[in-house]
């Protein structure tokens, strides 16, 4: 009833639109004219917003969120809200799957590539190894590194099976017994597979 209601709603504005229209042809009746205009363009937007609502009543009627959902649910030949909404997640599942399946793919590649997984890992070997060096020294230390001049320059397969790869570097100043400041090189022994520092060195002077 009331989706009926909307639409006469609509049809009568949309006549009083075409009546307005004749009275301003005809001067007597402009004054009613913009009575009948105005009235006409209520009654439209009126109808509109009930013709609105009540298709998304029956969107949610159909167990749909929105009206939105229900055309794109039966653009692909699906009326039920509950089908549509499992049917959406089962195909975010597969493209999970899927994307994590290709980052398996991509991670299994690099690893296989010396100057891949060493780049890779790079970041997280910092993270870890930099504290650990850092104890290496008895007073107070000083790191020089910066982006253009990282804090590992080099590294190699330590044991490749394993994963463990050794990172290189010297941008390190360490003050000695009387505070003279020392450049300092070091390595890192760090299991890339674990995430984990094995073991560090640090020794006087450049790579």
């Amino acid at each position: 009833m009331f989706a009926v209601l909307s639409v006469l709603a609509i049809v009568c504005g949309a006549i009083g639109i075409l009546v307005a229209g004749v009275f301003w042809l005809m001067p007597s009746k402009r004054p009613r004219a913009k009575y009948v205009q105005a009235t006409s363009i209520i009654a439209i937007v009126a109808g509109v917003i009930g013709v609105n609502v009540e298709i998304g009543r029956e969107a949610t009627a159909a167990g749909f969120t929105s009206r939105a959902d229900q055309r794109a649910a039966a653009a692909e030949g699906v009326e039920d809200g509950a089908a549509w909404y499992a049917l959406l997640d089962a195909r975010k599942r597969e493209e999970g799957k899927r994307v994590a399946a290709a980052k398996a793919a991509e991670r299994a590649a690099c690893r296989s590539d010396f100057t891949c997984w060493g780049r890779d890992r790079r970041i997280d070997a910092e993270v870890r190894c930099k504290r650990e060096i850092e104890r290496q020294a008895r007073y107070a230390h000083e790191w020089t590194s910066s982006w253009t001049e990282p804090m590992f320059s080099r590294f190699a397969w330590q044991d490749q099976e394993a994963g463990v790869m050794t990172y290189f570097g010297d941008r390190l100043r360490f003050q000695n017994g009387f505070g003279a400041w020392v450049n300092m090189s070091y390595s890192c022994d760090y299991d890339t597979e674990r995430d984990v520092a094995v073991q560090v060195r640090a020794g006087e002077g450049r790579l």
